[in-house]
């Protein structure tokens, strides 16, 4: 898993470089004057609210150097506005790099592109049905599932003026996602049940270390101070 994420990091860095490069070569006479980098601007993310995990998340962005900015976003993840039966909580921490350009005709509006690295742990707390005694019989026992989340997205977005300091923004990533599952002790004999509908926790997964592809598309509402 390792080597794995040594080599996925180095073709992103790979990408970075390479997409920096083109951005810096960009003459000014191919560009229009529109230009939707913020100096600084504070965000709030409303589709983190509808996540299989929702979170209340905000976050802010500063310009680094010309047409390059720094975001960084926080979000609080709570069971209280899921209406899920089990309980969880956590946090995750997005920062992302990102290269501004002019926008060109050829290119539509796809104003920004950047590398984005997130991190997301989840505790999740409810009760698991269990198999004991090699099938014999069912027992409901509380479980506890801790999710360690690593991620690393390439993305590309644009942003929209609503009025002087108003903005929305879209943006959609791909990336490998890197996926730690730790759960509390169980029984030696216990066998998980997963057939039956148990929330949040079904399908509910082995402990272990999971690697897939994974994407996502954002909607921010951003205020540029």
């Amino acid at each position: 898993m390792i080597q794995y994420l040594k080599n996925t990091s180095l073709v992103f860095l790979f990408l970075f470089l390479a997409i920096a490069t083109v951005n810096a070569q960009t003459t000014d006479t191919e560009q229009e004057e529109i230009m939707h980098q913020p100096d600084f601007a504070i965000k709030f993310s409303p589709l983190a609210l509808l996540s299989t995990t929702p979170a209340v998340q905000f976050g802010v962005e500063t310009k680094t150097f010309k047409l390059q900015g720094l975001q960084v976003e926080l979000g609080y993840i709570t069971s209280a506005i899921s209406g899920r039966k089990s309980d969880f909580d956590g946090f995750k921490i997005k920062s992302e790099y990102r290269f501004y350009k002019k926008q060109l005709n050829r290119f539509s509006n796809i104003n920004f592109i950047g590398i984005q690295h997130m991190y997301k742990l989840v505790n999740v707390e409810g009760d698991a049905t269990i198999w004991r005694e090699n099938g014999s019989y069912q027992q409901v026992f509380p479980l506890k599932v801790k999710n360690n989340i690593n991620s690393l997205f390439l993305v590309g977005g644009f942003s929209q003026k609503l009025s002087k300091h108003m903005y929305i923004e879209v943006a959609v990533g791909v990336g490998p996602r890197f996926l730690k599952i730790t759960s509390s002790d169980l029984p030696e004999d216990a066998e998980l049940d997963t057939g039956l509908n148990q929330g949040f926790l079904n399908p509910i997964r082995a402990e272990g270390n999971y690697r897939f592809l994974d994407a996502f598309v954002s909607l921010k509402l951003a205020y540029y101070l």
